[in-house]
């Protein structure tokens, strides 16, 4: 009796930091994933800045006012910007599926796979 009381209180403990353990990074995963959303913002916003800027250079370049070097280094800014913005977007979808999998989303149970409704 002892014994299964002894086993018992060592799986509550297992348990307990499990749950603990499980808390914690999902925890860190939704923090991830709200920086992320934010982040995402951020460069979405700074990516349209860029993009007026290289049309205004468009612009001032056709109209005689600027040489095409600015229009080339407002649209290389453009460019560095819009690769930030899809890293970032990546870096999303990746919490996202991360977080998803924490929480016990897109497991199946083994031997299920393949299986069809018979």
């Amino acid at each position: 009796m002892a014994v299964y009381f002894a086993q018992s209180d060592a799986l509550c403990c297992v348990d307990l930091s499990f749950s603990e353990l499980l808390a914690r990074e999902t925890s860190a995963l939704w923090s991830g994933h709200i920086g992320s959303c934010r982040l995402k913002r951020f460069y979405e916003t700074r990516q349209e800045a860029r993009r007026v800027r290289a049309n205004l250079a468009t612009l001032r370049y056709r109209n005689g006012l600027a040489g095409y070097l600015e229009v080339l280094d407002a649209e290389r800014a453009l460019f560095a910007a819009e690769q930030q913005t899809v890293a970032t977007r990546r870096e999303q979808l990746a919490n996202a599926v991360n977080l998803y999998v924490a929480l016990g989303g897109g497991v199946e149970a083994a031997g299920s796979a393949g299986r069809t409704n018979e």
